[in-house]
């Protein structure tokens, strides 16, 4: 494809020109296609009106020295009315009579983007430019009408070049006009990038800020994890020392059955007063049994406490989510992230049965533990 005024011969004919034709229907980079002297006749060349129709990236078209013919031309015409596209279109040495460039130059009136037309050497005669030049004068946007070696009288050639120059002249004029709007269109463009860039800086800080609070909930539940592995371990230990006590008493307690064996005369007196003992270890036993269930409600109030925290923490990254659009992805993993580390939490903090009946032996020992519970988060105030 070569710049329109190039006459290349490619022997294309009608049947290379319509594969061409179809080709460029879908084609949307092509802007330039010179068809120049390639035998095309009418039939192949009513192939380029159909493609017009949906092609949207040609700019400049030639199909001179080739035998069209007035049909090509009324067709063409009828294209013009519609495309928005097309500026150049060259047609010299088509055989077009004053049928076709009288219909082309009509279609004008409801087409603003040609601006170059050239129709020279064809068969347009003296009376066909006459009214070549009257519909140029009401109407058209061309800057540039070629219309030499045709049947024309030098005054509608006059008035031909006049109406083009005039047109030119107007164009220009109309320039510094268009770039003014076209200035106030990218001011407010630019106003508005500025606003976005403000909502943006004022989003990331909001994303900072609930980063924060995250990160800071994220440390206060991790010492209050090693907090309670610490309590752990010291219940514990505590535990160990308490089966130890037991065994040791078992061991007194089988000695003082062997003594009561021999001493079969005191064994009464004894057995009162070790069930008088067994009486009140069970009687502590009960106690501790209570303080125990005392401890284990203690933890699940302070698990509730901690589940309305993370449903206030939810809350407010809802919140955030509503308000950052582009941030929700973030915020979701957050909140995921975190409800992970609470279900961590949960299961290392949760006891055992294990550990369970350690406790139970421990209150029977007169041992007891302390749990703290760590006091609430206050909820952090909507910004």
């Amino acid at each position: 494809v070569h710049r329109a005024g190039q006459r290349v011969n490619c022997f294309m004919q009608d049947r290379g020109c319509i594969a061409l034709a179809n080709a460029l229907e879908a084609n949307r980079t092509l802007e330039l296609c010179n068809c120049s002297g390639n035998e095309v006749s009418g039939f192949g060349g009513l192939a380029w009106a159909d493609t017009l129709w949906s092609n949207t990236s040609l700019v400049e078209l030639a199909l001179s020295d080739n035998p069209l013919g007035n049909e090509v031309a009324v067709n063409l015409a009828a294209v013009l009315s519609q495309n928005r596209h097309l500026r150049t279109l060259e047609l010299c040495r088509c055989k077009v009579g004053d049928e076709g460039a009288l219909a082309i130059l009509d279609a004008l009136e409801k087409n603003s983007t040609l601006t170059k037309l050239r129709v020279c050497d064809n068969l347009i005669s003296e009376t066909g430019g006459t009214l070549l030049a009257d519909m140029l004068e009401k109407n058209g946007s061309l800057h540039y009408l070629d219309i030499r070696s045709n049947q024309l009288a030098h005054s509608s050639v006059l008035r031909v070049q006049r109406e083009c120059a005039r047109k030119r002249t107007a164009a220009l004029n109309q320039e510094p006009r268009t770039l003014s709007a076209q200035i106030k269109a990218l001011k407010k463009k630019e106003q508005k990038i500025l606003e976005c860039e403000f909502r943006i800086a004022r989003t990331m800080a909001a994303r900072q800020e609930a980063n924060r609070i995250l990160q800071q909930e994220r440390e206060a539940l991790q010492m209050a994890q090693l907090d309670y592995q610490a309590k752990i371990a010291t219940a514990q230990t505590e535990l160990d020392q308490c089966l130890k006590d037991v065994e040791d008493a078992e061991k007194r307690l089988e000695e003082k059955n062997a003594e009561m064996a021999a001493f079969v005369q005191q064994s009464k007196a004894k057995q009162d007063e070790l069930e008088a003992q067994f009486a009140a270890q069970e009687a502590e036993k009960e106690s501790l049994q209570q303080q125990i269930t005392a401890i284990q409600g203690l933890l699940v109030t302070t698990r509730e406490r901690k589940a309305e925290r993370i449903e206030q923490l939810q809350a407010q990254l809802q919140e955030s989510e509503e308000s950052v659009q582009a941030m929700q992805a973030e915020a979701a993993a957050a909140k995921a992230k975190l409800r992970e580390m609470e279900l961590a939490r949960m299961s290392a903090v949760q006891p055992g049965p294990e550990e369970e009946g350690k406790a139970v032996l421990s209150a029977s020992a007169g041992a007891s533990v302390p749990v703290k519970t760590a006091p609430p988060a206050t909820p952090k105030p909507k910004q």
